[in-house]
């Protein structure tokens, strides 16, 4: 059997459209931190870095003319206090928390420190202030996975970003927390990292449960502007907001492949005008959303026959309150990849969920791959 290049399943309301490709739709840059704090300090005497354990939810940066510190709420690495380069002048510095790896390091002109090897908690935005008393630090910027778009600060001497833990579940037909969606994207990252590996901590909630959840949380989550993403380890989702005028054009995404080793390289997807008209007879209806989820897992989705999906890629698309059938014109995915063996035949294929199906595991949806559309890069679904 060839090797397969995308899938699909359909709910009853929504086109949940499943492929190999990754979406970045609404990604700003590449970077991967969960967050990072820069500016420029004038160095004007010998002066160190300092770090400091703190018990408190936030990440303190605070300059004096001796050193610049740092406080956070993870085990530092040692030593905890490092020498700064001896030339005087002004220095460009960045603070980076990566949570995925569980780093928190700070680069300082061209010299880099480790703060903590143990930064992985998940952390939820309360508030930031800045701290007056101090030498000023100059051209201050900040991002975050909760705020991707780079802000300018004014000068000060320090700045305290506090934090607080993910909120509770959020009750049934609430807008949801952006932190709680984080946390439940990140546990069903690590399903998908470990599918054979229970946690005590958590019940066991079947696959098909977990993706309408997802689904749910996802068309209701509170967040500011036209767009959010939201990226973990093994999937990644991107929320768009689509005004009533988005049945006047078609929607034409493209996203490219960040690692250089990916067997995807990029693609496309082509959605109709078609599939954001009104039914006839309807009122005019209300702002709707599109949903995009790459799964970099094929442990969700996986026959009896075992198929192998190139570089375990599985796309979802979602338009909210729509069912996609008998379209004028199709939905189509196109996606570039890395040479193949002569040998592989590779396929457009859809994911089928069949509840009746014999297979194997406890984490997998029930189901089947189906080919449609013409082989090579490109599916279509009408």
């Amino acid at each position: 059997m060839g090797r397969k290049t995308a899938a699909q399943v359909l709910l009853q309301k929504t086109l949940f459209l499943l492929g190999l490709l990754l979406v970045q739709g609404a990604h700003e840059g590449s970077s991967r931190e969960d967050f990072r704090f820069c500016g420029q300090r004038n160095q004007t005497q010998e002066s160190s870095l300092r770090y400091e354990r703190t018990a408190e939810l936030h990440i303190s940066i605070r300059n004096s003319e001796e050193a610049l510190t740092v406080h956070a709420p993870f085990h530092g690495a040692h030593p905890a206090s490092w020498p700064f380069p001896h030339p005087r002048g002004l220095y460009h510095f960045c603070l980076y928390w990566d949570r995925r790896a569980g780093h928190l390091r700070l680069r300082y002109g061209k010299s880099d420190f480790v703060l903590s090897h143990q930064a992985s908690d998940l952390l939820c935005f309360r508030h930031q202030e800045s701290v007056a008393q101090g030498s000023p630090l100059f051209a201050t910027s900040v991002r975050s996975w909760w705020s991707p778009q780079n802000t300018s600060l004014p000068r000060a001497a320090g700045f305290v970003f506090s934090f607080h833990n993910p909120p509770p579940k959020t009750p049934h037909n609430a807008s949801v927390d952006i932190c709680e969606l984080k946390r439940d994207l990140q546990l069903l990252s690590q399903l998908l990292k470990h599918p054979q590996k229970t946690s005590r901590r958590h019940q066991f909630i079947p696959a098909s449960q977990r993706l309408q959840s997802l689904e749910s949380k996802l068309t209701s989550v509170s967040f500011t502007g036209d767009s959010a993403s939201f990226e973990e380890d093994r999937i990644n989702a991107t929320v768009w907001k689509l005004r009533p005028t988005a049945s006047l054009q078609d929607l034409h995404i493209h996203a490219r492949q960040e690692e250089e080793q990916s067997e995807i390289l990029e693609y496309s997807v082509l959605l109709p005008r078609a599939v954001f008209q009104k039914t006839k007879g309807r009122r005019e209806e209300a702002e709707k959303r599109l949903l995009l989820v790459d799964f970099s897992s094929q442990a969700l989705f996986q026959d009896k026959n075992s198929s192998q999906v190139l570089g375990e890629k599985v796309l979802g698309i979602v338009v909210e309150n729509t069912k996609v059938a008998n379209l004028s014109e199709p939905v189509v995915l196109t996606f570039q990849h890395q040479p193949q063996p002569k040998n592989v035949t590779l396929q457009c294929v859809f994911w089928v969920e069949d509840l009746t199906c014999e297979c194997a595991g406890v984490s997998e949806l029930l189901g089947y791959w189906r080919r449609k559309g013409g082989p090579g890069g490109r599916g279509r679904w009408d």
